[in-house]
Order: structure tokens, then C-alpha cells, then sequence
């Protein structure tokens, strides 16, 4: 889900691939994963919308107990 977090600067809220979380981590720099609206916008237009899935995706989920 993409959101604009409420800050002076705000930076937006987006899904991340797993090569970028791995990245992030290998390089321990987390300002890699900051993103200001027009990245969001320009990551968009790059990878189309990576939560899109999640809308459409069926899951098998485990009875509780």
C-alpha cells in the first residue's frame, strides 16, 4: 500500500522488492528506503503497482484452533 507518512518532508510508504530489502541489509544503509512522492510515482511507472497482487491472490489459510 503506497501512503504519504504526515512529516514536514513526507516520504511515502511503498512495497519493496526482496532484492532491495536484501540490498538494505547487506549495505546497512536504511535512507536506501526512503522515497519522497515523485520516487514513489517514478517506482510506480517502473514496476507497475507491487502490491497489486495482493488483491487478486487466493490464499489457503489454516483453521485456528
Amino acid at each position: 500500500m503506497y501512503s504519504l507518512r504526515a512529516k514536514d518532508t513526507p516520504t511515502v510508504s511503498t512495497p519493496l522488492t526482496w532484492d532491495e530489502v536484501a540490498a538494505t541489509g547487506e549495505s546497512g544503509d536504511p535512507q536506501t528506503l526512503r522515497f519522497s512522492h515523485s520516487q514513489a510515482l517514478s517506482r510506480v511507472e517502473e514496476h507497475a503497482d507491487l502490491f497489486a497482487p495482493v488483491l487478486t491472490q487466493q490464499q489457503t489459510l489454516p483453521k485456528l484452533e
